[in-house]
């Protein structure tokens, strides 16, 4: 190969690095939809860019790759004996492998709420750039037949891994999701008590029950005023250390509960 030749491969790596770049802070890598259950399936979309939310740390880390790739085919353009072909080459498949796995779909399923990610344009477009990288990577390398089986067992593995780190985050990060803590919370408007225990909860010395934990869904159910009705509710955090409730569905005492647990909001005492 000429010196004419790689140099030319070397400037298709740094077009494609920096295209990657650009287009990273475009909304829709990655189509987050949350969906909550209720008396109507509703459905909260967001579209992410390479830098927000799920996106990281394998997303944007393959976009950071696709960025050293770059910065390396530089390097190699100015000083040419300063070895680091192989970099550019490394880091090229290792921008496409995890910018692969960033498109595998995934959905983490709760109580009544659950969560899909998906890619979008954005995230299609980067994948086909960082394949045209991960070629002009391999030719500007000189890589034989050996690197080539070696290069694509790249791919394959750092795909898997970010994957797997995809669905760890996503299952570890709604697990996680919960506002609340055992202890006492004081209601805003009339200084009500709630007491939440290990699987308990107790409001106002009228209503109290099994309190079930499912991430951001709490499930009351046992209730002495009501044993037969179910309460779900979704409880998000309201301001520093409260919490407040919104109903998915409960019946008992006619709403008179939900009323009580969703007027207003519950400080922690």
């Amino acid at each position: 190969m000429s010196d004419s030749t790689l140099r030319r491969w070397l400037v298709v790596v740094m077009v494609i690095g920096l295209a990657i770049i650009g287009l990273s802070v475009v909304p829709g890598w990655l189509h987050h939809v949350r969906h909550l259950g209720g008396h109507g399936l509703t459905q909260l979309p967001t579209d992410l860019n390479a830098w927000q939310g799920r996106s990281v740390p394998v997303l944007t880390a393959g976009v950071l790759l696709a960025a050293v790739a770059m910065a390396c085919a530089g390097l190699t353009l100015a000083r040419p004996s300063i070895g680091l072909r192989a970099a550019v080459a490394g880091a090229s498949l290792g921008a496409f492998g995890l910018l692969l796995a960033s498109a595998w779909p995934i959905t983490q399923k709760g109580f009544s709420t659950s969560v899909d990610i998906a890619a979008g344009w954005p995230l299609v477009v980067a994948i086909v750039l960082a394949l045209l990288g991960a070629v002009a990577a391999l030719a500007a390398t000189r890589l034989g037949w050996r690197g080539a089986i070696g290069a694509g067992a790249l791919v394959v593995v750092l795909a898997g891994a970010g994957v797997a780190g995809r669905t760890w985050s996503l299952a570890a990060a709604e697990g996680s999701n919960r506002h609340w803590q055992q202890g006492t919370y004081v209601h805003s408007t009339d200084g009500a008590e709630m007491t939440i225990g290990s699987g308990t909860i107790s409001v106002a010395g009228r209503w109290s029950g099994s309190l079930e934990d499912y991430a951001l869904v709490a499930v009351l159910t046992g209730d002495p005023a009501c044993p037969d009705a179910r309460g779900s509710y979704h409880v998000w955090q309201a301001g520093e250390g409260g919490i407040r409730w919104e109903m998915i569905v409960d019946t008992c005492a006619d709403g008179a509960r939900a009323a009580e647990l969703t007027a207003g909001t519950w400080s922690r005492r």
